[in-house]
């Protein structure tokens, strides 16, 4: 249950932190429909969701119901938490990255995540990483 309560925690994080950067985003007012579309905070609000979802799986899931659920749906929630596992996992670590960049300016010269392009090899990675 522990398990379940922090992977849905951290889903929350992500989608306020989502939350958070499109305020900042619609405040600046530079984007195009292109740019709304495959945004930084909608892909993590969407993967931010997924991980929520996950946690709730792992918190609801009791032991009866693995032995009556199908394969094919034991095999869908199995990836699901799997892809979001490794998303929290690069999630967490390309963050703090980006933190030490922006707390020690002189070691580092430009945050890890800053383009549309870094933000999908990360979601392509965790699906990639999860999946297996």
């Amino acid at each position: 249950i522990y398990f379940g309560i922090s992977i849905a925690g951290i889903g929350i994080i992500i989608v306020w932190k989502a939350y958070q950067e499109n305020i900042a985003k619609h405040q600046e007012d530079w984007y195009t429909p292109y740019d709304k579309m495959f945004s930084h905070p909608l892909i993590l609000t969407i993967f931010g969701g997924v991980s929520i979802i996950s946690g709730l799986f792992s918190i609801f899931l009791k032991r009866e119901w693995y032995f009556g659920t199908p394969h094919f749906l034991k095999m869908v929630i199995y990836s699901q938490l799997g892809i979001s596992l490794a998303f929290i996992v690069l999630f967490i670590i390309i963050d703090f990255l980006n933190y030490c960049s922006i707390v020690y300016p002189e070691y580092c010269a430009q945050p890890m995540m800053e383009t549309k392009i870094q933000i999908i090899l990360l979601v392509v990675t965790a699906g990639c990483i999860g999946i297996v």
